[in-house]
């Protein structure tokens, strides 16, 4: 680390251990600190606003649209968006978000997955059918994108297609349930 960025390192480091520690509290003031210290670091809000979010602060969506206004071409930021917003039932935010995601990393299953759900929830089902089956061919073991798939043929009326991936999924599913890492406690990160 460059000697000088050392200091917002070891901040941005101290707030992200106590995070994942589970030690809110501390997070919450050490990610405090390094926001006043670092206002205007796109990754800083980025952090920030994943804590707020995962923390169920409200804020965690303004900081992370604060970091995308530092770093426009900040694809995690924008990915995060998308899939607060989806949470949210605000499916056209969540595709003006998933769609920047989009153009900035086309070949990342995780835009094309948040774009594809968007679409179908706003009722362009071909639209929304065509990003999932892209996401899924960008990452086949995704069973959340499956998932989403096929409801999305449920939707469309394409019965033996959901069925097929239904029942990927819940092959993926069953698999990653027994995955090393998901017994470890270690969670996947979000499609």
């Amino acid at each position: 680390v460059p000697p000088a960025r050392r200091d917002l390192v070891e901040r941005l480091g101290r707030a992200g251990r106590d995070h994942l520690a589970r030690r809110g509290e501390e997070a919450a003031r050490g990610y405090a600190d390094v926001v006043a210290a670092y206002p205007d670091e796109p990754w800083v809000r980025y952090a920030h606003g994943v804590f707020l979010l995962r923390s169920g602060d409200e804020l965690g969506l303004d900081e992370l649209r604060r970091a995308v206004q530092l770093k426009p071409d900040n694809v995690t930021a924008h990915l995060e968006i998308a899939f607060e917003l989806l949470t949210r039932r605000d499916y056209a935010g969540a595709r003006e978000s998933a769609t920047k995601a989009v153009e900035l990393a086309p070949t990342l299953f995780a835009g094309r997955n948040a774009l594809g759900r968007a679409l179908v929830e706003l009722g362009e089902l071909e639209a929304g059918i065509r990003e999932l089956e892209e996401a899924a061919r960008l990452a086949p073991e995704s069973y959340e994108t499956h998932f989403a798939l096929a409801r999305a043929y449920a939707r469309a009326g394409r019965d033996a297609d959901a069925a097929r991936e239904r029942a990927l999924f819940a092959e993926l599913e069953e698999r990653q349930r027994a995955s090393p890492d998901r017994a470890a406690g270690t969670e996947p990160p979000r499609p």
